[in-house]
């Protein structure tokens, strides 16, 4: 997660110089290319979900019908992660991050060209690796784990952190043995990383939701979360 320090601020990211993917019914977002691994691109925060709070909260999660606004002009800023759910504010984490009920977002780790090539309806030739967290349910967040080493290694590319950045960060993963071309296109992976509802937003159940929900309302909405993230990428 140290090496995502080194991000570029979202200000100073412009479309000239950082990926736009277009997914029909989603819209337009704008992400970052890696600036420690070579050939990978990010798409940080994206929402999943409809915000589960107010008349929503403790349901099951309900899908986005788009990014919001998120046009050519102006696209959705995919460029830092979104809120982690709700958890214990004294657990410290590696970067500050927001913690906000709002938190059904999701990051895409992919080679360099790989999200337009998919929302332009190329075929499907990679296998997409999903990423939970762990944390008992009741703590972690999407960036706990950052995949673009792997994606950087299913393809050939090397990782590498700058000097002055080495000492407060844990080593690169080992650069992948030289393939051709084409078997390193072949072999290459996409990784997502999430977010779910934790604790009490999370896992709890009551007569009353049951009531009103049903088998919906037992207390599993994290699972639910992860479910459905898992379907979005079916």
């Amino acid at each position: 997660m140290f090496r995502l320090l080194l991000l570029p601020a979202v200000g100073a990211v412009a479309a000239a110089d950082a990926p736009v993917v277009n997914v029909p019914g989603q819209g337009v977002a704008l992400g970052v290319y890696d600036p420690i691994c070579d050939g990978v691109e990010i798409f940080f925060g994206l929402p999943y979900a409809r915000p589960p709070v107010g008349a929503l909260r403790w349901r099951e999660p309900q899908p986005l019908a788009a990014w919001p606004n998120a046009t050519a002009a102006h696209p959705f800023n995919a460029t830092a992660f979104g809120a982690r759910c709700m958890q214990d504010a004294a657990i410290p984490t590696l970067v500050p991050m927001a913690m906000s009920e709002d938190c059904l977002f999701l990051n895409v780790h992919a080679p360099k060209g790989a999200a337009a090539a998919a929302a332009a309806g190329a075929p499907a030739s990679r296998p997409v690796m999903l990423w939970i967290h762990g944390g008992s349910y009741t703590t972690g967040e999407s960036n706990d784990y950052t995949g673009d080493t792997l994606v950087a290694a299913s393809q050939g590319t090397t990782c590498a952190l700058p000097s002055s950045a080495a000492p407060a960060s844990p080593p690169s993963a080992p650069s992948a043995p030289e393939r051709p071309a084409a078997a390193a296109a072949d072999s290459s992976v996409v990784v997502v990383t999430i977010n779910y509802r934790l604790n009490a937003f999370g896992f709890l159940g009551s007569r009353h939701l049951a009531a009103e929900e049903g088998a919906a309302g037992t207390g599993n909405y994290g699972i639910a979360d992860q479910v459905l993230s898992r379907d979005l990428l079916l």
